[in-house]
């Protein structure tokens, strides 16, 4: 009897398995519909989806996430059918713009206000020259890619302080805020949130001018 039940419930773990794998996948990822060349920002006609069960040493995004992926610019080229992961995208928000360059530089701590600043917002930059009189008007809206408050000689400018990445947009204004954070001091503005025309949100997301 007992050698009788054990090959009942050996035979009846064998059909559960077959009709698991005779189940067609339940979860969907996404797919590249078309060949997204690097440096292309990604749109809904861009992607599709697929219903597959993948391994768990394979990323991927899920559909229910595609609003992740929309709008993002692609960090290397994705092939047509590929599957679709974050890790394949710049952060949202980042080089939306053929002309758009990225720069680090290292501020003066006590002139830069940490508490009010974070990473995608979007700030005014000032330069003041010790050596000259007033300060001007280096960019506007220059949009904050990452800022770090340890110390760090990573960034152009001083070799401790605040390490802040920014995204610029054109090579010409990177070229003035270099120069300026060699020569000069940099302070950055924090704008109200509200815009000067309409009285509307200013927004994090706000294109640089």
């Amino acid at each position: 009897m007992l050698g009788a039940a054990l090959i009942t419930c050996a035979a009846a773990g064998v059909l559960v398995a077959h009709r698991s794998a005779q189940q067609p996948p339940s979860s969907r990822y996404l797919v590249a519909t078309r060949d997204v060349a690097a440096g292309e920002v990604v749109t809904r006609d861009h992607l599709g989806s697929v219903a597959v069960d993948l391994p768990t040493a394979l990323s991927a995004t899920p559909e229910s996430d595609a609003s992740e992926i929309v709008g993002r610019v692609a960090a290397a080229n994705i092939g047509k059918s590929s599957l679709v992961s974050t890790g394949q995208l710049l952060e949202d928000g980042r080089l939306l713009d053929p002309g758009d360059v990225e720069v680090t530089i290292t501020l003066d701590p006590l002139r830069t206000p940490l508490d009010a600043i974070a990473e995608g917002e979007t700030v005014h930059l000032l330069s003041t020259d010790p050596n000259g009189k007033g300060s001007r008007v280096l960019s506007e809206n220059v949009r904050l890619v990452s800022v770090s408050d340890e110390d760090d000689s990573a960034g152009i400018g001083s070799a401790l302080g605040v390490s802040v990445r920014l995204g610029l947009p054109d090579v010409e204004t990177a070229t003035s805020v270099v120069d300026a954070a060699v020569r000069e001091e940099i302070t950055l503005v924090v704008p109200s949130p509200l815009s000067a025309d309409s009285g509307s949100p200013a927004g994090g997301n706000q294109r640089n001018e």
